[in-house]
């Protein structure tokens, strides 16, 4: 039925005040759960809560994406912060509060998690636990802009320029969505052509990087080297036995 009819229909076989959803090749750590539940039970202005999202590939570890924290008591303070740090958007596997997700539209198509994220952002804080994590795989239909091209039904070019579709459709959402009705017209007009902006001006550099490597037939060795620099620059280890995939020895 589709990506986005499938979160739906398990969001609504749920009665429970929170919720979350996990990807089949995802895994959490022990206690992730319990540890967001606790902090969303501390923080009644907190909308999400999450662990540190760790990435692999072919089940070896890669990277880890920097914590997402929007502590703000402004909306747009919040939502523009999301839109300046977003990655791989690991808070759409957090823990939420049920009745502000039922009110946030999922939409179908590229990036939607990422609207959903910033809908949630705009209602409450998000914040993430750094003791906990959540381990994705990196071989899902995004892992590459080919993929990406075909897993959406886009033009190829779009799949390499990536950035500019959705910035393109981070500007209408704002403008049109539900979550943002409180505000004016034009205020919503004015936020979202900046969120839109943000958007493109992050991706752009990546996407022409991309871009060249793979005229070049470099994207899976640079890929590789890129990630072993990110490693290191972390200072991070591998993760022990816990943080094993499911099924590793």
């Amino acid at each position: 039925i589709g990506a986005e009819a499938n979160f739906r229909a398990v969001l609504d076989a749920a009665t429970t005040p929170l919720f979350m959803w996990l990807a089949d090749d995802d895994w959490i750590d022990r206690g992730y759960v319990a540890a967001c539940v606790a902090v969303l039970d501390e923080h009644p202005d907190h909308a999400l809560v999450c662990g540190r999202g760790r990435y692999y590939r072919e089940g070896s570890y890669a990277f880890s994406e920097r914590p997402v924290n929007l502590l703000s008591g402004s909306s747009r303070t919040r939502l523009l912060g999301f839109y300046r740090t977003v990655g791989l958007n690991f808070p759409f596997y957090g823990v939420m509060r049920r009745a502000l997700l039922v009110q946030t539209p999922i939409a179908a198509g590229l990036a939607s998690d990422w609207l959903l994220v910033a809908g949630i952002a705009w209602s409450g804080k998000i914040r993430t636990i750094e003791a906990v994590s959540i381990h994705r795989s990196l071989e899902g239909a995004s892992g590459d802009p080919a993929s990406l091209a075909r897993a959406y039904e886009i033009p190829a070019w779009k799949g390499w320029h990536v950035h500019l579709a959705v910035g393109a459709r981070v500007c209408r959402d704002v403008w049109s969505a539900s979550s943002y009705a409180e505000t004016n017209r034009l205020e919503r007009l004015a936020l979202g052509a900046v969120c839109g902006a943000i958007v493109v001006v992050r991706g752009w550099p990546r996407a022409m990087v991309a871009l060249a490597l793979a005229k070049l037939g470099w994207p899976e060795h640079m890929t590789g080297r890129l990630e072993e620099r990110r490693r290191s620059r972390e200072r991070l280890t591998p993760p022990d036995e816990e943080g094993s995939p499911p099924g590793s020895t």
